[in-house]
């Protein structure tokens, strides 16, 4: 009680001693690029197929139109056939009738021009077309044999890999592309929305699996795409010798010998064998080491996003809008009950470091605190968030609105007309009002501190539990 007493005490202190009004000085604009600004969009994973989809872009008039695949899910789910329809979520043109073969090469080729020319009518009707691009989970193939999967993934690179759309392939076998166990197997885990396949990962560290991602990163901007929306960039516990040399540097280069041996008992850490180099996992399970091992997670993930999007992409696009699609539902839980913030452990210089908006998932709770969140550490640059249910749209618009985030519509029937008619109301209600919605800036008379430090020391759930007591505090009072 009396550690919750002073933490309390210190947040209060710090909202008494950094008032914020009009009159403080604000931070000078970035410089190194142009900043991205925009308060509508529309996403669509399946609803992009139906008939009028073009229509209703120009009825609502979004300014980001987030749709078409370009990562692993694509060149796994594109060639196969239409049985396959649906796994892991989205729906290929080759599975939605938008187009017609049954050789797995073709499926593959007229998807993508299905998708060129999505991008083609998105940017005629006067918005910026951003693709979806898986970067590590739904590798789909056999399980019987782990060190040689067959269907999925494993079909696309053994066998309808093209050199003269993709360049050469990185390695001969796929399995050297993966995350490992630590006998060396590849590791899958079971889903009942990839079945019958298990669901293998590209090892983020891998530096070959780095060029098979800039293989389909460049692919992308060649047919049209403004940007990517980076999702199901996830470590598992991989043991391979990528992930194991680069824990290695990772730590050496942060402590010295002597604190390995006193904080992690590890002797001589180039001899040493992990057991485990885990990323996300129980909170009430952590310790010293595991949390270095998330922290390691966070930022490979994170520098494996910059050398394929920010250096490589931009080398080819220097305009390339990107996001990462983020998820703090845990984080922010009532009561917290864990990170599944995939930003979670970054150091500050590193968050959001970059990226053009943030895409957060937050689950259903209420959500202001989170937007505020958001808002302030993002520099106030577009955001937007999904909360996986089709039922109080308007409320999650108004909500997004009000919190200086952009408007999006995910789980929405356009192709019912009523929802259309209020989806186009609010779209244009969001436009009719741009020069109030428009990169404008938050005013407020205290300012609420996130605990990072707090929770990069192991301590999320303590130091979460007291911001968002406080935070509710302070918006209920207000």
């Amino acid at each position: 009680m009396q550690t919750h007493s002073r933490l309390v005490a210190s947040i209060m202190l710090v909202l008494l001693i950094l008032p914020l009004g009009c009159e403080m000085p604000q931070p000078e604009p970035e410089a190194e690029a142009e900043r991205l600004e925009f308060t509508r969009m529309i996403v669509h994973w399946r609803q992009y197929l139906e008939p009028g989809y073009l229509e209703f872009i120009e009825e609502a008039e979004p300014e980001i139109v987030q749709v078409g695949f370009y990562g692993a899910d694509f060149w796994t789910l594109a060639h196969l056939p239409d049985k396959y329809k649906g796994l892991t979520g989205p729906v290929m043109p080759s599975h939605g009738g938008a187009v017609q073969s049954e050789d797995p090469a073709e499926r593959l080729r007229l998807s993508g021009d299905y998708f060129e020319k999505i991008n083609a009518e998105v940017r005629k009707r006067g918005a910026r077309p951003i693709g979806h691009f898986d970067m590590a989970k739904y590798l789909l193939g056999t399980t019987e044999d782990p060190n040689n999967p067959t269907g999925g993934f494993f079909t696309f690179y053994n066998e309808l890999w093209d050199e003269d759309e993709l360049g050469p392939k990185p390695v001969d076998n796929p399995v050297d592309l993966l995350a490992k166990n630590a006998d060396g197997t590849p590791i899958f885990t079971t889903d009942p929305d990839a079945a019958p396949f298990g669901v293998y990962y590209g090892c983020l560290a891998n530096p070959h699996w780095r060029e098979v991602l800039k293989a389909w990163c460049k692919r992308g901007i060649e047919r049209g795409v403004d940007g990517f929306q980076i999702n199901y960039f996830y470590r598992r516990n991989c043991l391979g010798e990528h992930c194991e040399r680069r824990f290695k540097e990772y730590l050496g280069n942060r402590y010295e010998a002597e604190e390995l041996q006193q904080k992690f008992e590890i002797d001589d850490l180039e001899t040493y064998q992990f057991t485990e180099i885990v990323a996300r996992h129980n909170p009430n399970e952590t310790t010293p080491l595991r949390t270095e091992m998330r922290r390691y997670s966070d930022i490979i993930n994170k520098e494996a996003f910059d050398e394929v999007l920010h250096e490589y992409g931009r080398s080819l696009k220097p305009d390339l809008i990107t996001s990462m699609w983020g998820h703090s539902s845990g984080d922010f839980g009532n009561p917290p009950r864990g990170s599944n913030d995939e930003r979670a452990m970054l150091p500050s210089e590193l968050w959001g470091k970059d990226e053009s908006y943030l895409w957060y998932c937050l689950g259903k709770q209420e959500p202001t605190l989170q937007l505020r969140y958001l808002r302030g550490t993002f520099d106030d640059k577009p955001y937007t968030v999904c909360h996986y249910e089709n039922v109080k749209i308007r409320a999650s618009m108004a909500e997004l609105m009000a919190n200086g985030g952009a408007p999006m519509a995910k789980y929405i029937n356009f192709t019912d007309p009523a929802a259309r008619q209020e989806l186009v109301r609010y779209y244009q209600f969001v436009k009719r009002y741009d020069d109030v919605f428009r990169a404008n800036r938050p005013y407020g008379e205290a300012l609420l501190l996130h605990p990072r430090s707090q929770n990069h020391q192991g301590k999320l759930i303590p130091a979460m539990t007291l911001f968002q007591y406080v935070g509710n505090k302070l918006m209920d009072e207000h």
